[in-house]
């Protein structure tokens, strides 16, 4: 499972969220490294979006495919700034693939579940 989290050794007295990283929750290990964005850079909830397109018989299999093979999609709050900019990184690498500036901020509690609905025909 993907989360956000309090990077370690900064100084964050607001304890808002400013780093990502990946925790096996069968037993509350870290599986990869925390990930931040820079000081005073918050990030929402991550959400994991699989590499391979699945179809509505796939639908089940997001929830058991390998959640290093795909993106991590991250709403980032630039305080200083008090802009926004939307990031996905690769899972697997966990490094940068797109970067979007927003021209409005979003604001830092901004989050969403996604949830598989059936096709409705």
């Amino acid at each position: 499972t993907w989360i956000n989290t309090l990077a370690p050794g900064r100084d964050s007295p607001s304890n808002w969220f400013d780093a990502v990283q990946k925790v096996d929750m069968d037993d509350a290990s870290s599986s990869s490294p925390i990930v931040s964005f820079g000081d005073r850079v918050y990030c929402s909830p991550p959400l994991f979006i699989p590499k391979e397109r699945l179809g509505d018989s796939q639908v089940n299999d997001v929830l058991q495919c390998d959640e290093v093979d795909g993106y991590i999609a991250v709403m980032l709050y630039k305080a200083d700034t008090h802009t926004s900019d939307f990031v996905i990184l690769d899972a697997k690498a966990m490094n940068v693939q797109c970067k979007m500036e927003l021209p409005v901020h979003l604001p830092y509690s901004f989050h969403g579940e996604w949830i598989q609905i059936p096709s409705v025909n």
